[in-house]
């Protein structure tokens, strides 16, 4: 993985991941917010530049059990409840990605979903979730008389 930095000379360049490579061959390149990408930066200047994998001992991936080990007191620490794992982590992102009104094709291409049927078929509560508010609006237009400017 290696973050790359992309747009027009003189515009804002936005941070993104790039992943390597799926299993079915697909790349997908995926938009970073500010704070993460300097704790990767920092993380790169520890390390002293990415390997093939973001977290790395030269050039081997670190252990995964490892990681399980950092994810649980980071967990404890910011104390979050013992029972989410670091892959509901993912979950959570999809499901608050959903439910605050993004698309499920923009939510599919993050979590690597070729088809966005997948994404719709595991967190379809998420996008229940969010159809209250559409019920709202759709009534506060008819209420205006179908004037939804």
């Amino acid at each position: 993985m290696a973050i790359i930095r992309h747009g027009k000379p003189g515009s804002p360049q936005s941070p993104t991941l790039r992943d390597d490579p799926t299993k079915t061959a697909n790349r997908r390149t995926v938009t970073l917010d500010q704070t993460t990408v300097g704790q990767l930066e920092d993380l790169k200047h520890f390390q002293g530049r990415y390997g093939p994998w973001i977290l790395s001992v030269g050039e081997r991936p670190v252990n995964p059990e490892r990681i399980a080990a950092w994810w649980r007191r980071a967990r404890d620490r910011a104390g979050v409840d013992k029972r989410w794992r670091l892959h509901d982590l993912r979950h959570w992102s999809a499901t608050t990605s959903i439910a605050r009104g993004h698309d499920i094709r923009t939510v599919a291409n993050r979590l690597g979903h070729a088809n966005p049927a997948m994404t719709l078929r595991v967190y379809a509560h998420a996008v229940e979730s969010a159809d209250g508010p559409v019920a709202d609006m759709l009534g506060e237009v008819l209420d205006n008389g179908g004037d939804d400017t």
